[in-house]
């Protein structure tokens, strides 16, 4: 009967091969690299976690590590990657905030006359937008984004499957985004 081979823990092991200034520069390293790709520093953040998350994933632990910085820049591609398929598949360039400006917009007692007629102007747009969409429609996405409502509860008290639910919402938010772009 073979005897295992007793696991190695990646993280022993590159510390065991570096000191802990060698980890803290690959950190840095690695969120420049990030940073320089990406141009968001929160996603560069989360992007450097996710690496290290998949090195602790991985299972190939058995061969020698010759450069650290090789297998983590080769893992940061991937991530990359993988981001940018993402975004693409999610449309996040099309994404409008919709709490963009509601700080301003909750206390117009303080603000400019200007400011109250910019909002006024945006909330009539708002509700313009809302009433030319379907009753279905407008009601998920009320439902959904003012009053909390899960997508099962909503598909039950209209009545309607929860990917429908999904789609009538996808459908408001999208017109908004485009009046929103285009008054």
């Amino acid at each position: 009967m073979p005897v295992p081979k007793p696991q190695t823990d990646p993280v022993a092991e590159i510390a065991g091969s570096h000191n802990e200034a060698s980890l803290a520069e690959n950190y840095a390293f690695l969120r420049t690299f990030f940073v320089k790709r990406l141009r968001i520093r929160e996603d560069a953040e989360d992007c450097v976690h996710e690496v290290y998350t998949r090195l602790l994933a991985s299972s190939s632990q058995d061969l020698p590590v010759k450069s650290w910085r090789g297998i983590l820049l080769r893992i940061a591609n991937s991530v990359i990657v993988d981001k940018f398929r993402r975004d693409g598949v999610r449309h996040r360039d099309m994404h409008v905030p919709i709490d963009e400006g509601l700080e301003t917009m909750a206390d117009l007692s303080q603000a400019s006359p200007e400011a109250r007629i910019a909002a006024r102007e945006q909330l009539e747009t708002v509700w313009r937008v809302l009433q030319s969409l379907e009753p279905e429609c407008r009601d998920a996405f009320l439902m959904a984004r003012v009053e909390g409502y899960a997508h099962k509860e909503i598909a039950k008290k209209l009545g309607i499957g929860t990917v429908a639910v999904g789609r009538h919402i996808q459908r408001a938010l999208f017109e908004l985004a485009r009046n929103a772009r285009n008054p």
